[in-house]
């Protein structure tokens, strides 16, 4: 077994180089994006990893030495087909174990990749697997025993099976299909098969029971239904329920914006301020003053005051609400003002108190929750319900390259009925941030 790293500028160049390595039967384990070079993820360059393995013995050997054998054979015995089946499933075993002992490579967060942000363009490739050379068709008698028959159906139906085992990229789930019905190849449409389908894809009851209310009679089964029709009216039901807002506006010589973000503990606050500060500075040119009221977290202060060092802007720190006017003042000529804020526990009303003295100032026009796309349902709604009396105007939700269940995140906007401003997708800035859309984030839930 070889097992190679290779780095390239693309995909396509990655995959070139590892045909041209290691042959058409190189087995590709990994595929990553990542950035390289730069500084706190500015200025860095996209690269691509591929891992790739090839078994120079293992599997071709094997297959040639069963060619042989019932290329020499009269008759194809049960226990000669069993044997190569098993042979083909201990050799797929193999590549993931040695794959997976010998390298120490951390796999990609994002899914199907189809998160990286609507600028970059690229998504990963599907890992393939090359199909093993088929055996030989041997010579069979001419009345072959109805045994032997129904063995050859089943040691086909193992072998695509495998195949499509060996096909899938390693841990990666695929969405749950429409159910079949038992007595044909035709897919069920029935709105209990549509509810199995809604419930895989995380969405909780009140949204499952609306879509099944609201489904039109030409999608139930015997009517013309397919699962292109059933994907459709989820998408346009989905989207004309959920709320999304427009970027924030800065006119040049308009009125003053001031935007807070808030939310629990790790959700990635700090990191968003500054995706959100270098984009309407760098790619809007407009001017952008940063606020910390974050005065408990060990170097939060330092953490934005890099960032403002980095995009060359001001950076306020505040310690008590009366404080507030005067770093206004100082900011006055900025068209931005963002506030970054202490994580605070839903559940500790003492803190929850705290956080609004400093945020009842009536200059605050906008206030962000961010939540994490990985908290659990239940949980997501205790945070939005409990922050809900700091009268916050948006939701933000962050780390959705760390997850590839989104049915919570629809589920709570369905719920809180708070416009969506932003998703992010990753550490990096100013990259990873999204303006959120509803066919972006339907299709994260349905991809």
């Amino acid at each position: 077994m070889r097992v190679k790293r290779y780095v390239a500028d693309s995909i396509q160049e990655a995959i070139s180089r590892v045909k041209n390595d290691l042959g058409r039967n190189a087995i590709i384990l990994h595929t990553k994006p990542f950035k390289e070079g730069g500084f706190l993820g500015f200025f860095s360059q996209r690269r691509f990893e591929v891992i790739a393995a090839v078994d120079e013995n293992g599997v071709d050997n094997s297959l040639k030495k069963g060619e042989n054998k019932l290329a020499a054979a009269s008759t194809v015995s049960a226990a000669n087909e069993t044997v190569a089946s098993q042979a083909i499933l201990n050799q797929t075993a193999a590549v993931q174990t040695q794959y997976h002992t010998a390298v120490n490579v951390p796999s990609a967060p994002l899914r199907n990749e189809a998160q990286v942000i609507e600028r970059t363009g690229v998504s990963t490739p599907r890992v393939t697997v090359a199909a093993p050379p088929n055996f030989r068709e041997t010579a069979v008698m001419n009345d072959p025993s109805p045994s032997i028959n129904s063995l050859r159906e089943e040691i086909a139906e193992m072998k695509e099976l495998i195949r499509q085992v060996a096909a899938k990229p390693f841990g990666q789930t695929q969405p749950l299909p429409m159910p079949m019905n038992e007595n044909t190849t035709d897919r069920s449409y029935t709105l209990e098969s549509f509810r199995q389908y809604l419930q895989h894809l995380g969405l909780e009851g009140e949204i499952i029971d609306y879509l099944l209310l609201q489904v039109p009679g030409y999608l139930i089964e015997g009517n013309g239904a397919s699962e292109a029709g059933w994907t459709a009216y989820c998408r346009q039901a989905l989207a004309s329920k959920l709320m999304f807002s427009e970027p924030i506006q800065i006119e040049s010589q308009g009125e003053q914006q001031i935007m807070a973000l808030i939310g629990p503990t790790g959700v990635g606050k700090t990191t968003t301020i500054a995706k959100l500060a270098a984009n309407y500075n760098l790619f809007e040119g407009k001017k952008v003053g940063l606020i910390t009221i974050d005065t408990y977290r060990i170097a939060a202060v330092e953490h934005l005051k890099t960032y403002g060092d980095i995009i060359n802007l001001p950076v306020e720190v505040v310690y008590t609400p009366s404080d507030l006017n005067q770093s206004f003042l100082n900011l006055h000529d900025c068209d931005l003002i963002l506030i970054d804020t202490a994580g605070r526990s839903p559940h500790n009303q003492a803190m929850m108190d705290e956080l609004k003295k400093f945020l009842s100032h009536s200059k605050i026009g906008l206030i962000l929750l961010a939540i994490s796309a990985t908290t659990k349902y239940q949980d997501m709604v205790s945070i939005a319900e409990n922050f809900s009396q700091i009268a916050y105007t948006h939701m933000v939700f962050t780390k959705l390259d760390e997850t590839t269940c989104y049915g919570p995140i629809v589920s709570l906007a369905w719920k809180i009925r708070r416009p969506i401003s932003y998703l992010t997708t990753g550490q990096n800035v100013p990259d990873d941030i999204e303006i959120a859309k509803p066919d972006k984030l339907i299709s994260y839930l349905m991809q």
